[in-house]
């Protein structure tokens, strides 16, 4: 499943957020796919328990993300390069 997220031209994720958090199988898909060394690396500051040590290695242009919760007048959030739309 990496190499399909990784030749991926854009990521879409669309799944239902129950209790604050995503169902357990896609939970689970999300923490076998986006593994340490594939998705991200962390600096010797990360194994500290800095967040800011976190180096993203996916370099996709777009993501979605849609999820049924009613925190916005938008459904979705759409995510491209370096810049987030909240």
């Amino acid at each position: 499943m990496q190499e399909k997220v990784a030749n991926a031209d854009a990521l879409a994720f669309i799944a239902p957020v129950y209790f604050v958090g995503f169902p357990a199988i896609v939970k689970g898909w999300i923490e076998r796919v986006f593994t340490l060394g594939f998705a991200f690396e962390l600096t010797p500051d990360a194994w500290k328990g800095d967040i800011g040590g976190r180096v993203p290695l996916l370099k996709h242009g777009k993501a979605l993300i849609i999820d049924n919760l009613r925190r916005t007048r938008v459904p979705c959030r759409i995510w491209r390069g370096d810049e987030s739309a909240h």
